[in-house]
């Protein structure tokens, strides 16, 4: 089985088989779930260096997020910093929120190998696209925790989120909520829905691929025909189109 899945995962049935992994509920032992998490995250962090690459070649300017505006405290987060896997980072978020639940496998996945992501910025070409692009950001675990520590969040519901992002208005400087989350539960899942994202919900898994799809600026999807410039849109279908299926 393990080998099965790996190897079904590596030549091209990525979805099909996380698939089979969400709806296996516990048949399928951890270890053998977190071979297929350590290819899918090691291909999203490729796909993140790739797309690095082509945004800064076609001219897109990172220019981060100032935190705290317009008090003006600015944290000085890298677009990308790639460092080792880290299991520290996984014992740190759940030593801290271990109290409030159980973070998903695939987000403890995530934060091992991803320090951080932080799109924000413009394409020069592009007047005020404003909310559109809604910049992918992923605060660092030395963010997350301070942001979330004092005040654990929790949805309509009463379930308990731990914040990994602002909201597309926060990271453009127009007000802003609660951010986007990620659900503690009592009962460790492998994957779960992203809080306070979008009317219709979304995995944590489906928000990547959304990530990918649009090359780092997941609102794209929402966009009307005509909306993004087609030089712009050129550039996102060919750069997709090198990306490796996660």
């Amino acid at each position: 089985m393990k080998n099965n899945l790996l190897e079904r995962y590596k030549n091209g049935e990525e979805r099909v088989v996380w698939s089979e992994i969400i709806a296996s509920k516990s048949d399928i032992p951890e270890d053998t779930i977190e071979l297929v998490l350590d290819e899918m995250m090691s291909r999203f962090l490729s796909n993140l260096q790739l797309i690095k690459i082509a945004l800064e070649n076609f001219g897109y300017v990172f220019t981060g997020f100032d935190y705290g505006q317009p008090v003006g405290v600015k944290y000085g987060i890298p677009f990308l910093e790639v460092q080792e896997k880290s299991k520290s980072r996984i014992n740190e978020v759940i030593s801290e929120f271990e109290e409030h639940g159980k973070f998903p496998l695939v987000f403890l996945k995530f934060i091992e190998f991803i320090h951080n992501i932080d799109f924000i910025g413009y394409f020069p070409s592009w007047k005020n696209p404003a909310l559109l692009l809604d910049s992918s950001l992923f605060f660092p675990i030395d963010l997350i925790i301070p942001l979330n520590s004092n005040d654990i969040h929790q949805d309509n519901m009463g379930q308990n989120v731990i914040i990994f992002s602002f909201d597309e208005f926060t990271k453009e400087n127009i007000s802003g909520g609660v951010g986007y989350g990620i659900y503690l539960t009592e009962k460790q899942h492998i994957d779960s829905t992203v809080a306070f994202y979008g009317k219709t919900p979304l995995s944590f898994v489906e928000y990547l691929r959304l990530t990918l799809k649009w090359i780092g600026f997941p609102n794209l999807e929402l966009a009307k025909e005509g909306e993004i410039p087609e030089n712009i849109l050129e550039f996102i279908l060919e750069t997709r189109s090198k990306l490796a299926s996660i």
